[in-house]
């Protein structure tokens, strides 16, 4: 089995002492988003010996939270971790669960088969959860723009693209270029579909690409997941700011809410002195493991290219829940509004399933939920918050498959107390 990583965030209990497991889920399949693929897959090697045993062997102790936990948390949570990470063949799993104050964390199984544990501060690529921090760092601009000092006066949601980047901003029709604004580019409304096998490598280039591709609906109609005009919306920010996109998230973002061990390039995570997991190819077919290079992702980094562990995503989430700085309470409010229908339905949640900016909304057990999954190559990751009941979980793993989905799921599940019998076996679908 591959490694994951699970975080949870609570709110009733006590403050307590313990090591911080980040839970992301991986994406719905009903709302599958084309993963950024930065590479050919190519083996660099495969050993069905590294299939053999892994979840007998024990965790390594730094793995093991101390003090009170909430109460989510049990010897029934900690098996059916190991066995969704066993029925999956998930190298190792991170998983972090915020409740209020507190924060539990915990790793399972390799970062490294065979020789290195994954613990709360491994760190992995998150994908497509990076659009969330991509909308938040427009938002601070926004909030920026009736200051003196303001880069871009009069800056909002429904401002023009075009009016900021340009010739930079052309697009295959002439209405769209002057009329898709921030908020249609970043819920998926524009009318581009992915279009992820047209390459670029700068954000600039990901840009002006836009002018060559197809719309396949008309603007404002229909959700069609997109990652090229995130990768426009950082080009946007590093046009306004001057400066690159992860120096911006660093300084504005990620320092303001703590998060130290997040990076935004695949150069600094790995002198980061932190363990960076390995990423696996599993191959059923004969039970092997084939280990996957890294590689630095370009041309779409406002859609997908942090580097994190779950202890960092469980502190974004519990800056998310409590609506607290460095993001003010309009633009939390403006984040989490829907903008876009995705499905009348869908399970596990109640109702229609919508997107906001960079944020998936729905119902769940009644209570209203957001989510992002992520998928870079190999590694997929899910995060979920419940804010009215201050609980978060993220799950990170690094192999392709769903086991973050039923990880996250499975923890709310649990603490909204849902009975089993009205849950939808996400095992098995």
């Amino acid at each position: 089995a591959y490694g994951i990583c699970l975080a949870l965030i609570l709110k009733s209990q006590p403050s307590f002492v313990a090591f911080n497991h980040t839970f992301i889920l991986t994406e719905y399949d009903a709302l599958t988003e084309m993963k950024h693929f930065r590479f050919p897959i190519v083996a660099l090697w495969a050993s069905q010996a590294f299939g053999q045993d892994i979840a007998q062997r024990p965790l390594h102790e730094e793995n093991q939270a101390v003090g009170d936990v909430p109460r989510v948390v049990s010897k029934d949570l900690d098996e059916f971790i190991e066995r969704i990470r066993e029925e999956w063949h998930a190298p190792g799993l991170a998983v972090a669960i915020v409740d209020g104050n507190n924060t539990w964390a915990k790793g399972y199984g390799y970062a490294v088969l065979n020789s290195t544990p994954v613990t709360p501060h491994t760190l992995y690529y998150t994908g497509s959860t990076t659009k969330s921090f991509t909308a938040a760092g427009i938002s601070l601009l926004i909030d920026n723009a009736s200051a003196t000092s303001s880069v871009y006066p009069g800056l909002s949601w429904k401002t023009p693209v075009s009016h900021i980047l340009r010739d930079d901003f052309v697009l295959s029709d002439e209405w769209a270029t002057a009329h898709i604004t921030l908020e249609d580019a970043m819920s998926h409304r524009t009318g581009y579909p992915s279009h992820d096998l047209a390459p670029a490598t700068t954000a600039q280039e990901t840009t002006r690409l836009l002018r060559h591709l197809p719309m396949a609906a008309e603007p404002r109609t229909t959700f069609l997941y997109n990652n090229k005009m995130f990768g426009a919306m950082g080009h946007l920010i590093e046009v306004l700011t001057g400066s690159w996109l992860g120096d911006f998230f660093r300084e504005y973002l990620w320092e303001p809410m703590g998060m130290n061990e997040t990076f935004f390039s695949l150069r600094d995570a790995e002198q980061s002195g932190l363990v960076l997991a390995k990423e696996y190819y599993y191959n059923p077919d004969d039970g092997s493991y084939l280990q996957l290079p890294h590689e630095p992702s370009s041309g779409e980094e406002g859609a997908g290219s942090i580097v994190s562990n779950v202890l960092d995503y469980a502190k974004y989430l519990r800056i998310m829940m409590t609506e607290s700085a460095p993001i003010s309470k309009p633009g939390h409010r403006e984040v989490k509004t829907p903008r876009t229908l995705v499905a009348p339905a869908m399970e596990p949640f109640t109702g229609p399933v919508s997107y906001a900016l960079g944020w998936y909304t729905a119902i769940l057990g009644g209570e209203q939920v957001y989510f992002h999954s992520g998928g870079v190559n190999m590694f997929i990751s899910m995060m979920m918050m419940i804010p009215s009941q201050q609980i978060g979980v993220i799950v990170f793993t690094n192999t392709d498959v769903k086991a973050p989905q039923v990880i996250a799921t499975h923890i709310l599940s649990e603490h909204l107390g849902i009975p089993k019998d009205k849950r939808p076996d996400m095992n098995k679908q």
